[in-house]
């Protein structure tokens, strides 16, 4: 099985998702109790922000009792510039990358694999990795622009198509997966659905799905309950506070063609989980998105055609903000 990790796809779906992002220090949480709120988000023709994005992870991968850590770091600074709303409706944000840096660790192995924006042409320490590398040189210089139509649901993204055709094949393999603009755009607009479309007070609850691409074929599906909180102020600024908690997650596997190896099987659960959305409706924005998920179970891969049991304890932390 290959290392989880949150790779620069990942990245710029949570980027672009705090564009439809301000870290305050809240002073007060007051619920409001009777009133109900439609806690929706557009996008803002003309506008120009940038956004930073955190991600890790810390996967411990048991098999014939011993443990393979894995650790994974992740920052990324985005500048986003939407355009002006065209006649058809239709309105370009385009994604810049102003730094990206990406740390994986493999201490059972001795490897350390490390890419900055700023040196993007230092190699892997093993060749096998360089696949990796040559995946981020290629997002982080290449513009994207995200196309939303006139209701601010994404139909396009310009960008991904050179990205895939100017990969090696090898890249392509692992990457491939991530780099699926369909599903990109799927799984985005399904990402939106988190906010409801109708009126809540403090208290409502609902249901919400997300599924993450990771590489080499690999998914992880969350399941995820979301309560309104009410309103949390700072000086003349309102936001309103969402809990989230993941209560399921699935871990499958479609392989690329040639991999050695494969998830058959996984039965991981939620460990220990806690998010927070903050939104502001006054200008439609997901002001701060945070979410913390722990996750542990068994699982049965299988390597060049032998099964292997194991155990999974994998914990990821995603936070996305507005730097400006």
């Amino acid at each position: 099985m290959r290392p989880l990790h949150l790779t620069a796809s990942r990245q710029r779906f949570c980027l672009a998702v705090a564009h439809l992002c301000l870290v305050v220090t809240l002073v007060s949480l007051v619920p409001e109790a009777s009133a109900q709120v439609t806690l929706n988000t557009r996008i803002t023709p003309g506008s120009i922000r940038v956004y930073q994005s955190d991600t890790s992870s810390k996967q411990i991968l048991t098999l014939a009792g011993m443990d393979i850590v894995t650790a994974s770091t992740n920052f990324t600074t985005i500048r986003q510039t939407t355009g002006k709303r065209q006649a058809d409706g239709t309105v370009g944000v385009e994604h810049t990358t102003l730094k990206m840096q990406q740390e994986i660790k493999i201490p059972s192995a001795g490897i350390t694999v490390t890419f900055d924006s700023d040196n993007p042409d230092k190699k892997a320490p093993l060749e096998q990795l360089e696949p990796l590398l040559e995946m981020l040189r290629l997002s982080a210089k290449t513009k994207q622009t995200f196309v939303y139509d006139k209701q601010d649901q994404l139909q396009h993204i310009k960008g991904i198509k050179e990205i895939r055709n100017s990969l090696s094949e090898s890249a392509l393999t692992n990457f491939g997966s991530q780099l699926n603009e369909k599903m990109l755009i799927k799984r985005y607009n399904e990402f939106q659905k988190r906010l409801p479309s109708k009126p809540v007070k403090a208290g409502a609850k609902w249901p919400n799905t997300l599924v993450l691409a990771l590489e080499a074929g690999q998914t992880l599906t969350w399941t995820q309950e979301l309560t309104y909180l009410g309103t949390a102020r700072k000086k003349a600024q309102t936001l309103h506070k969402i809990s989230v908690k993941t209560t399921k997650v699935k871990l499958a596997q479609d392989p690329p063609p040639g991999s050695p190896t494969k998830i058959v099987s996984s039965d991981v659960k939620v460990a220990a989980s806690s998010g927070e959305i903050l939104v502001d409706i006054a200008s439609g924005t997901i002001v701060s998105d945070v979410n913390k998920v722990q996750m542990k179970g068994p699982l049965t891969l299988e390597a060049n055609g032998v099964p292997l049991k194991g155990n999974l304890d994998l914990t990821m932390q995603m936070k996305t903000t507005l730097q400006q």
